[in-house]
């Protein structure tokens, strides 16, 4: 193992994973890392670039799965007892969309562990040695987690903070009969990243992903909209317990909320405490609230409901200078137009849009 002055001499990175303890949780992970010679992009950059993506189910492998309550899927072989890969072109399509921009940070859902997204990440030469990945595997046993990106480049420190391990109790009634079931409060984590600027002890963004409680209908609870509103409450108290404890850090939560943010009496918690990237954007830019579709629902013989339950939330003195929702792309990176049929967002690289905000502190 190469040691921490040999690494700095050289001008490599050194990333250190620790375990601490913090007021909120009972474990973090943080990473440090160091940096020589180059000076540190965030002391030179004046705004910055947050995707926000649900990927469709970046897995090594996919398959069937079976609902157990509150402890979620548990997989099974795939087609003829072998797992299915993710096409090649929908994997390509993502690359492709992340290359042409290149945020400077991105939450990604849907995505199986480090190895996944790494290996989506690296094997792409416009994409390899660009990021840091912070994934800490949640509760859902499908596989679906939230990762956090950062550039390297950039030379911050990151602590994240995970809540998987928060509990509630569930008690409701199935015709006559009452029923306790406790589990977790977030069906997959609500990880928090706290962002260190190189020299200084308090993070200027704590950027935290999200991927709400799915609509499937739970026993006693229609739609998971109990257990959704559980989770958007108990993100709101831990939001502002970040901001108490850091009063001038500002705070982003992004990702897929699996409800319309505009208007899902779920989220009325985070919509106190925060608003809409898209809602903070420069008026003559701002994309008007009835086009801000970012995914298609499809009843069973149904047409398609179009509906914005991916967002970027924020609490702070943060200036967004842009707020877009990009198109998804074909096998050929041309976009591709919101699918009319089932089957036309199934042949899709994802089944939502992806979402580029553009910051900058206030002055």
């Amino acid at each position: 193992m190469i040691s921490i002055s040999t690494a700095v001499k050289s001008s490599a990175l050194f990333c250190l994973l620790i375990i601490t303890s913090t007021p909120l949780l009972s474990s973090a992970s943080e990473c440090r890392k160091l940096v020589s010679v180059t000076t540190p992009e965030i002391l030179t950059k004046d705004s910055l670039k947050l995707m926000a993506w649900n990927l469709n189910n970046v897995f090594t492998h996919q398959g069937e799965f079976q609902r157990e309550g509150m402890k979620f899927m548990k997989r099974s072989a795939g087609k003829k007892g072998l797992p299915e890969a993710k096409p090649l072109w929908e994997v390509e399509a993502i690359r492709t969309t992340i290359a042409t921009h290149l945020p400077d940070f991105a939450t990604f859902t849907e995505v199986e562990n480090v190895y996944a997204l790494r290996k989506l990440l690296e094997d792409d030469p416009r994409l390899k040695g660009i990021y840091d990945i912070l994934l800490k595997e949640g509760n859902d046993q499908r596989g679906i987690d939230i990762a956090t990106v950062v550039k390297k480049s950039l030379g911050l420190r990151y602590k994240l903070d995970t809540h998987k391990d928060l509990e509630w109790t569930d008690r409701f009634q199935v015709g006559k009969q009452w029923k306790e079931e406790t589990g977790p409060i977030f069906a997959r984590d609500l990880p928090a990243i706290r962002l260190y600027r190189p020299g200084e002890e308090t993070p200027f963004l704590i950027l935290i992903g999200n991927h709400g409680k799915s609509k499937r209908d739970r026993e006693g609870d229609p739609e998971s909209n109990r257990w959704r509103t559980v989770q958007y409450e108990k993100a709101a108290e831990i939001i502002k317990k970040y901001k108490a404890e850091y009063p001038r850090t500002n705070i982003i939560m992004a990702g897929d909320f699996n409800t319309d943010v505009m208007t899902g009496h779920e989220m009325r918690a985070i919509r106190d405490i925060t608003k809409s990237a898209f809602d903070l954007a420069p008026v003559e830019q701002q994309i008007p609230p009835k086009k801000r579709s970012t995914h298609a629902y499809f009843a069973p013989g149904g047409g398609p409901s179009f509906n914005m339950i991916d967002d970027v939330r924020i609490l702070g003195n943060l200036e967004v200078m842009d707020a877009d929702i990009l198109p998804l792309i074909d096998r050929n990176g041309k976009p591709m137009p919101p699918p009319k049929t089932f089957k036309q967002r199934e042949n899709q690289p994802s089944d939502h849009n992806p979402l580029l905000i553009t910051i900058k502190n206030k002055k």
